[in-house]
């Protein structure tokens, strides 16, 4: 079982204000079960009634009917539950009405409480309805549950099936009979018969439903989380509840450091980075020796002259914006000239793997693509503009703290052109297409805002810091993960 970590997503040391992620208290948790005439009458006086009175689609699946998951249930999408400590999947997204519980942190509140297969229905006698945002209700009823009036109790509305583990979790065959399946599996002809792969997932799925059915009952959990101050109308400046949510993450990245647990990977150096953020020496001290073990051989010198244009590389701009970025930002922070030989790298080769168009792809524009030419076309489908909004950034603030190199000026140039050349006209999109009618998608807008900042323009980059706050109401949009969703309220400051 994972451990509970109230940083889990570590950039939320730099992100207080935006995420009730708080600290916990393990205190015990109530719970009574709901009879089905107990649910009726709470829905009769309105006490469960959702935010919408949208009629539920009929293609939504109803995991409380066992209502197949479209695809494997394990390899689903999860989202962490804030405090809770629980992490569960949302058929139809977070416009669905149901969350089934995948995993529940060790440590947390729900621990012991709440299992795998549970589905909670509502929060703080709020029933989910499709069509709602179910993050933003429950993240509200988070932050009231934290506050002194209510003692920091969350009451989760559960279905619980007593058979879910058994018919879902790994069978024990110890006990099978080979030679009695062997038998019966040779006076059946019909194990020959083709079958589409849904028929046939239909039939496994049946015979689990016959040997476990469906045993459930309806509980109201109560979870106690940690009480917390009110967030100040500054938040996330001058913010007793903002400031304690930093504290309590900057503690749980330190023992990591401390510990010798963070590697240098996309984790580990927005971890590196949310210590830098505390200001504290100790803590940047405690960055600037992992920096120089072996953890971090990703920023030490050795990467200058690593990067051959000649021999192309996959995916090499989502590296660029992860990795290399995290680099050039921990030197603006620090001034450690340690990294400079990597940061230089790094950014005069994003530099000479950018198309012609002023954008980047999945990888590079390599010379070996284009004819032995750099600055050709970007190979498979074009422009992978959720990548290269952050290779802006990087070439930008490399140019700034003083990287200097004909490649990087001319790139900011045409990246410049280019992301530019959408503002007041839309959100950044896929491609070399016009302007997407949304205000973001996957953080693609995040990484020019910083980078336009870097160069004067002040009226681009309000633009897009302002599609990036606008974005807290959508920006789960498309396909990405947790990493492109913190940039857009990083933009947004």
């Amino acid at each position: 079982m994972k451990n509970f970590d109230p940083s889990f997503v570590n950039g939320l040391a730099l992100l207080a204000c935006l995420f009730s992620v708080g600290s916990w208290s393990l205190g015990h948790a109530d719970e009574r079960t709901l009879t089905p005439e107990q649910m009726e009458k709470l829905a009769k006086a309105g006490e469960l009634a959702g935010e919408t009175g949208s009629q539920r689609p009929t293609k939504l699946p109803d995991l409380t009917k066992g209502d197949p998951i479209i695809g494997e249930r394990l390899k689903q999408h999860t989202w962490h539950l804030g405090p809770t400590g629980l992490i569960g999947y949302m058929p139809g997204g977070l416009q669905g009405d149901q969350i089934e519980v995948t995993s529940v942190l060790a440590g947390s509140p729900a621990e012991g409480k709440l299992q795998w297969g549970d589905v909670i229905l509502g929060v703080n006698g709020t029933r989910f309805s499709a069509g709602q945002n179910m993050g933003m209700l429950l993240g509200k009823q988070i932050i009231e549950s934290e506050r002194a009036a209510t003692n920091g109790l969350l009451k989760l509305i559960v279905w619980r099936d007593a058979n879910f583990s058994a018919r879902n979790g790994r069978k024990d065959i110890a006990g099978v009979d080979i030679d009695k399946l062997i038998d019966q599996a040779a006076s059946d002809a019909s194990l020959y018969d083709w079958k589409p792969k849904e028929e046939r997932a239909k039939e496994v799925r049946g015979d689990n439903f016959d040997e476990f059915p469906i045993d459930s009952k309806t509980l109201e959990i109560t979870l106690q989380l940690e009480v917390l101050p009110d967030y100040s109308d500054s938040s996330p400046y001058d913010c007793p509840k903002a400031e304690r949510i930093r504290e309590d993450a900057w503690q749980v990245i330190e023992k990591q450091f401390q510990a010798g647990k963070v590697r240098a990977d996309r984790r580990g150096t927005i971890m590196a980075l949310a210590l830098v953020a505390s200001g504290k020496p100790e803590h940047r001290e405690l960055v600037r020796q992992w920096v120089r073990s072996p953890a971090a051989r990703a920023w030490h010198p050795s990467v200058e002259g690593s990067i051959d244009m000649m021999q192309p590389r996959g995916y090499f701009s989502w590296f660029m914006s992860f990795d290399a970025l995290d680099c050039a930002l921990y030197y603006d922070a620090t001034g450690d000239e340690f990294v400079l030989p990597a940061l230089r790298e790094y950014a005069i080769k994003t530099a000479m793997g950018q198309a012609g168009g002023g954008s980047w792809g999945h990888t590079f524009a390599w010379p070996a693509f284009n004819g032995g030419e750099l600055h050709g076309m970007n190979p498979g489908y074009g422009a992978l503009n959720a990548a290269g909004n952050r290779c802006f950034f990087l070439i930008a603030l490399a140019q700034k703290v003083g990287v200097k190199h004909p490649e990087i000026d001319l790139a900011v140039k045409r990246a410049h052109h280019f992301f530019g050349s959408y503002v007041d006209k839309g959100g950044i999109p896929y491609g070399m297409h016009g302007a997407a009618a949304t205000d973001d998608s996957n953080g693609k807008n995040t990484g020019v805002a910083f980078a336009l900042k870097q160069l004067g323009d002040d009226h681009g980059a309000k633009y897009f810091a302002q599609m990036s706050t606008h974005a807290s109401f959508t920006r789960r949009a498309g396909h990405g993960n947790d990493y492109f969703w913190h940039w857009s309220p990083w933009a947004a400051t």
